[in-house]
């Protein structure tokens, strides 16, 4: 489709500020007339930067102002005999025009210098506007912005997250371009943030972003190839179908076919039931606790088994493996050690793994079914991370964080309700107080 003069000369400024200072090469994928790059190398002449442009005529004055360029796409074979490396690699409004997004990123990571990052500019479906459009029945294309009709993909920050880590990125929101919507709509809107229990100040956020700019470092863990361990059955007890389908079950590693069992329970009074009657079905050996709304990428499943034999080789009474914990330090408090993804923030926390904790956050942990201590029902669904663990050290053993990241794309805001409090209370009134003091990822037990 043809586009408006100018549309390829455009430099996006948020793009432009997030560009690295210290890169001193640079590949722009889906580089257009070189806008970009021509702002870039002004701020400093001694960049080298490549472009990928798949519009001949775009591509030509591009190759005036940039480096070098090849003409072509990102989806075709055009960068496969490409053996140089970038400190960062651009796509400024192109993933959204791939059929392919995901293949188009791990394409890329091997062209990644070891402390390269990748750039993306991406529209936001979640924005106002677009709501506005769907609640009065007339979603309607245009020739540019949101729903330019020549995207193909359609993000929000927890779909383009899950995508980058599936490509083997760890992501995080660098900017974002805001256009807020009137007081008056986003009123209306709370109600249904509200329904839908979902974090109203991180909502306006949500609602407000026109289009996010997102900072992708390669995991290192994605650079070697390894099998799944063994097998594993996940617990998930559900009380949001919608939730559970948009997260856990679309988890690639549960594709069929799949080595792993997920014993779905619905109304469980408790985690503490929750396990117990999962533990009862369970057919593997090894059991993962995980949340409803926990996303497990690509490759999760390998790294985590993985990880867990490694952590049993370094630390022998290791029973209990978890992707967050704290341990608690004397005159400090909580020190966190973790490597996940939490709500639109990377927890990237402690280490060298595995680490030894006394608390485990409760979004995923595993153990194996032989000596499964179980949990208090009465803590409800607070704080059994912690109780898990103390059972666990009882018996001579103790937990561990082990580096596996996912996505825990949790909607409620970062306040507890009283049963939490209540929770903590009946803890500290447990048999566990020989324990205390214990910090756990929200509060410290004294």
């Amino acid at each position: 489709m043809e586009k408006p003069s100018g549309y390829y000369e455009w430099c996006n400024p948020h793009l432009l500020n997030q560009v690295p200072a210290t890169a001193r090469k640079i590949l722009d994928i889906g580089c257009g007339a070189g806008g970009l790059g021509a702002s870039v190398k002004a701020r400093n002449p001694e960049v080298v930067y490549h472009g990928l442009e798949i519009i001949p005529e775009a591509a030509s004055i591009a190759a005036t102002r940039l480096d070098r360029v090849f003409v072509g796409s990102i989806e075709s074979n055009t960068l496969d005999q490409v053996d140089e490396q970038y400190d960062c690699i651009l796509f400024g409004d192109v993933l959204e025009h791939l059929y392919d997004p995901l293949t188009a990123l791990k394409k890329v990571r091997p062209l990644l210098t070891p402390d390269g990052i990748v750039l993306c500019s991406v529209p936001n479906l979640q924005h106002h506007s677009v709501l506005s459009a769907l609640l009065s029945g007339d979603f309607q294309y245009q020739d540019m912005g949101l729903l330019d009709r020549t995207h193909i993909r359609f993000f929000t920050y927890a779909s383009f997250i899950k995508l980058m880590l599936d490509a083997g990125f760890i992501p995080e929101i660098a900017d974002a371009s805001i256009w807020n919507p009137t007081p008056e709509f986003l009123e209306a809107l709370k109600v249904s943030l509200n329904h839908l229990r979902q974090d109203v100040t991180r909502g306006e956020f949500y609602l407000s972003a026109y289009q996010y700019m997102f900072r992708g470092r390669p995991n290192p863990v994605y650079a070697q190839e390894f099998p799944v361990a063994f097998p594993i059955s996940f617990i998930v007890p559900t009380n949001d179908r919608r939730v559970l389908a948009d997260n856990f079950l679309s988890s690639p590693i549960l594709r069929a076919p799949t080595p792993h069992q997920v014993i779905l329970l619905e109304d469980q009074p408790s985690a503490g039931d929750a396990l117990a009657n999962g533990v009862q079905q369970a057919i593997h050996d090894f059991i993962v606790y995980v949340h409803q709304d926990v996303y497990l990428p690509e490759r999760w499943d390998a790294i985590f088994t993985q990880r867990v034999l490694l952590a049993q080789g370094a630390i022998p009474n290791a029973r209990v493996f978890g992707v967050y914990g704290v341990h608690y330090q004397e005159g400090v408090g909580g020190l966190h050690h973790g490597f996940v993804m939490d709500r639109h923030w990377a927890r990237l926390n402690g280490g060298p793994f595995p680490v030894e904790v006394e608390s485990l956050d409760e979004m995923v942990f595993g153990f194996w079914k032989a000596g499964f201590p179980g949990v208090n029902p009465q803590l409800g669904y607070h704080l059994y991370g912690t109780d898990i663990v103390c059972a666990y050290r009882e018996q001579g053993g103790c937990a561990v964080v082990v580096e596996a990241l996912c996505f825990h794309n949790s909607g409620l805001g970062l306040t507890f309700d009283q049963a939490f409090y209540n929770s903590a209370q009946c803890f500290m009134q447990s048999e566990w107080r020989k324990f205390l003091p214990l910090a756990t990822s929200c509060i410290v037990l004294t």
